[in-house]
């Protein structure tokens, strides 16, 4: 027990610590750090075995957020912590349903940003250029992959995570104001490709996903 609550590492090297220990959670944490993969963030996630969270109706994972930085004093503190709680909800409306959640202590957030010199910085902005839908949950990872190379070429991405019909996905979409549908679909994509509507000219194209990046900023380019 002393042992396993003294693990803090990167999660990527822990998977066979927790197949070990909890053979039943591998597979949950192997997509989780796919999706951090994906993200392009799974360096900075660790596991820590020592966190307990002070409420006590987790039922499962619990995490912790902390500013990335060389300050000592902030790297120690939290800015943000959460977890699940599959039977909170069961408590106040019948039938429960699984949930996670978390909150963000925003005071904390904003005298680290304001020390840091770096709130000036901050522009919002609630545009949306395009909208990623996947169909199936085994193919999110690449859906986030695409929006990631998206945001690199300043494409403003939003991804879906209910993994709504095309239809429902189209609806969204335009309620969003977005300009392009990526739709991540199994039979598109054992070919490498991904459907791309463009929602103001409603054309719809078949595009390979070495040029979709190509693609969806020809689309935006013009009127």
């Amino acid at each position: 027990i002393i042992e396993f609550t003294s693990i803090r590492k990167p999660l990527k090297d822990t998977l066979d610590i927790i197949g070990d220990i909890a053979p039943n959670l591998k597979d949950f944490y192997e997509d989780l750090v796919r999706l951090l993969e994906a993200y392009d963030i799974v360096d900075k996630v660790y596991l820590d075995t020592s966190i307990v969270r002070g409420l006590e109706y987790y039922t499962g994972l619990v995490f912790e957020a902390y500013p990335r930085t060389d300050d000592e004093k902030w790297s120690r503190l939290a800015i943000g912590g959460g977890g699940r709680y599959d039977e909170l909800l069961g408590l106040y409306h019948k039938p429960g349903a699984p949930a996670t959640g978390f909150a963000v202590g925003v005071d904390r957030v904003i005298l680290f940003l304001e020390e840091k010199g770096l709130l000036r910085n901050i522009k919002v902005d609630e545009g949306l250029d395009v909208f990623v839908a996947v169909k199936e949950f085994k193919h999110y990872a690449m859906a986030v992959g695409i929006a990631q190379k998206l945001r690199a070429n300043n494409v403003r991405v939003e991804v879906d995570v209910m993994r709504r019909s095309i239809k429902e996905a189209l609806r969204y979409a335009n309620k969003r104001n977005a300009r392009i549908l990526v739709y991540v679909a199994p039979r598109e994509l054992a070919e490498s490709k991904v459907v791309v509507r463009d929602l103001k000219k409603h054309e719809q194209y078949i595009v390979e996903l070495s040029r979709l990046v190509d693609k969806v900023k020809s689309i935006l380019t013009t009127t």
